[in-house]
């Protein structure tokens, strides 16, 4: 996996003034336990600031604060780091505090806090009766009540800090970059392309007690390796500055960009548009949202015909449908008149979450000037009143095709272009979401049963009246095979790969003519061959232009590119569907599985090629009867293992381990062999 470094691209300001903090921690370990911040003691804080400045002395600074029995300090040169001695824990966490008091980081970072960074030192300070979620705080009070105090011990809690940022830094690449495992040492090698050796607790807590001083600067050599890592990682990445634009463009702060869901950003967006309108926001109540009408519309989602293809398959999207419904037929909160059958009413009647009263003579007024959704409710057109959404959605989309056109212009510049399609992607998805913000009708700010039906309902039909066109055209010798939201699968039998994106072109033009502006339906690709399997789950060779000689290979929902699974599966499944695509011959396909069979069989292979990372135990009520799922065999081979204490009740203690989520809490780890296999562990591995 090759990833450019977006520093390259990031926006020029000469300098931020801004701090960041990165820790890591050393502590003495019980033999193979998992460090427990109840009794294992903290020897060493490792540390690295990085000061957007313009003073180059203080621009990046890194140093240790260890224990040292004696109290003198040791001579490491070659490391080029600040280190100081202690003489005991209590004054490794004073002395860490001046440090933060001295250089006052804005943001706090550790590549997995609740394990070994700040979310075990504050457990541990707690034990000491140090208060540090007051100590390492911006506004700093002289008392603070238990409730403060024991935050940190809550399951579900975030390590909050007055006036600082704090980054859990493994959960954001989860979503930057796809891998089976996310240690630290497995993001370095595909980030940075450097191999870090990894080391367990036991050795690092041998070398450290060790008495000859070269272990002991191997501790040293290792975590200083971290904590500068975490800061390349975040520089090559440029998580601070996409983060920060991000804030600037929704209106919001730079951690709800993090923490915040989408109808977060919506609104934000939406509020600052309507507040010049004079607009108001209804706030209803659980109680008012739990009476709203269900939803009664669903997105048409069609059974596709499952076989091989060797024919070419059309493949059309539209673009940004269900942005473009709302905003070709104005449908809004401020627009919707309600439903057909409350018209002509004085009376007041429900209207989402709220009530609604038309008055009939307004009705009267602008009868000429009404459209209908296919699930009966009314708005009015954009010659009376143009609504909040198609306004806000219109500027999104504006935004996002000036993004596209500079791609166009910088096509040179690959990392430039990297950044600039995770911008256009980011407006793609708040314009898209911004109909699931009218239809979050369980918890959901400000639904609206009536727009969100509308779309859906207006939208089913655009592909429904599309998929007609293609079938009732003899001249295009096509017909649709499967149908998803807003895209459509063709094929053409008999024609040539040229003449399938010709007769694309002549349906995508045909279809979007049909239809108001903005809703455009576009060719996207071609395959040739390819595999319809079930809904949301084909794969194929891809063409997106006729004068493509190689085609790609593109697949959807199914293990080539699913993470639940092991390595091995993913592996021998695309070898066998390039094979097949390649010659057609199923005798091939076969030889070349039993040959795979076989080394599995002979133990020719890796066993983390049969490793399954990110399949996560749902407990044995949360699959149907006879699911065969290997989280929930490991969970039965667990429940009836007696020689482990406590195996029989609780199997999802240790599989836990296998989803890659690590649980926020810092309690009790290390305290019994059962937990051995930590929650919190991001390693991702059974």
């Amino acid at each position: 996996m090759e990833l450019e470094n977006l520093q390259d691209v990031k926006l020029n300001h000469e300098h931020q003034h801004l701090t960041i903090m990165t820790m890591e921690l050393h502590v003495h370990t019980r033999g193979e336990l998992r460090p427990n911040p109840d009794q294992d003691a903290v020897c060493c804080i490792f540390y690295n600031i990085t000061n957007d400045c313009p003073d180059p002395l203080i621009s990046h600074i890194k140093g240790v604060i260890y224990v040292s029995e004696d109290g003198t300090e040791e001579k490491m040169p070659h490391l080029q780091s600040h280190l100081q001695a202690v003489p005991n824990e209590q004054s490794l966490i004073a002395a860490f505090v001046a440090l933060v008091r001295k250089w006052d980081p804005d943001i706090f970072v550790g590549y997995e806090i609740e394990q070994l960074s700040w979310g075990y030192l504050l457990q541990r300070a707690y034990v000491l009766n140090i208060n540090l979620t007051v100590e390492l705080s911006r506004v700093r009070v002289l008392t603070s009540t238990d409730s403060e105090t024991k935050e940190i011990n809550d399951d579900d809690s975030e390590i909050r800090l007055t006036g600082r940022i704090v980054l859990n830094l493994w959960r954001f690449l989860r979503h930057e970059v796809a891998l089976q495992s996310y240690t630290f040492e497995n993001i370095a090698y595909h980030i940075l392309h450097q191999r870090i050796p990894l080391f367990s607790f036991r050795i690092l807590t041998n070398w450290w007690a060790h008495r000859t001083k070269m272990y002991r600067w191997q501790v040293f050599e290792h975590y200083l390796t971290r904590v500068e890592g975490i800061v390349k990682i975040m520089q090559q990445l440029d998580l601070v500055g996409r983060t920060s634009e991000f804030a600037r463009l929704f209106g919001i702060q730079f951690y709800e960009v993090l923490s915040r869901g989408s109808q977060f950003r919506v609104e934000s967006m939406m509020l600052r548009l309507v507040k010049p309108l004079n607009y108001v926001a209804v706030s209803p109540s659980m109680q008012q949202r739990a009476r709203m009408r269900a939803p009664e519309s669903l997105p048409l989602i069609m059974e596709p015909e499952s076989r091989f293809y060797t024919d070419p398959v059309i493949v059309l999207d539209f673009q940004s449908l269900y942005p473009s419904i709302i905003i070709a037929y104005n449908y809004c909160f401020s627009t919707c008149m309600g439903r057909i059958e409350h018209l002509g009413r004085s009376e007041l009647f429900e209207f989402g979450c709220t009530q609604l009263r038309v008055p009939i003579d307004e009705l009267s007024r602008h009868k000429d000037n009404l459209n209908f959704s296919p699930c009966g409710v009314a708005f009015v057109n954009q010659s009376v009143v143009k609504g909040v959404l198609p306004r806000m959605l219109e500027e999104i989309l504006n935004t996002r095709l000036m993004v596209k056109q500079s791609m166009k212009e910088k096509k040179d510049n690959k990392t430039l272009q990297r950044v600039l399609h995770a911008r256009q992607l980011g407006l793609k998805l708040i314009a898209n979401v911004t109909y699931g913000y009218t239809a979050a009708n369980f918890s959901g700010r400000m639904p609206c049963i009536e727009v969100g039906d509308s779309v859906v309902s207006k939208a089913r039909e655009t592909l429904e009246r599309a998929i007609s066109l293609v079938g009732r055209t003899t001249r295009w010798g096509a017909r649709v095979i499967y149908g998803d939201t807003d895209s459509m699968f063709v094929l053409v039998p008999g024609k040539s790969r040229e003449e399938a994106f010709r007769i694309g072109a002549e349906i995508a033009e045909a279809v979007t003519n049909d239809n108001p502006k903005p809703v455009k339906l576009k060719l996207e690709k071609v395959y040739q061959p390819c595999l319809l399997q079930t809904k949301k789950r084909y794969v194929g060779y891809m063409y997106e232009s006729p004068s493509q000689d190689k085609p790609v290979y593109d697949a959807k929902g199914i293990e080539t590119v699913r993470r639940d699974g092991c390595p091995a599966v993913a592996k021998i499944l695309e070898k066998t569907l390039r094979i097949l695509f390649e010659t057609k011959d199923v005798s091939l396909v076969k030889r070349y599985v039993c040959r795979q069979f076989g080394k599995v069989l002979s133990g020719r292979i890796s066993i983390q090629e049969l490793t399954f990372a990110r399949d996560e135990y749902r407990g044995a009520a949360g699959y149907r009867p006879g699911a065969c799922v290997p989280a929930l065999e490991l969970a039965k081979q667990w429940r009836h293992c007696g020689s482990t204490p406590g195996a029989k009740s609780r199997p999802e203690s240790a599989l836990r381990y296998c989803g890659g989520a690590p649980r926020s809490s810092t309690h009790q780890t290390g305290a019994q062999p059962r937990h051995s296999a930590s929650r919190r562990q991001p390693q991702d591995k059974c």
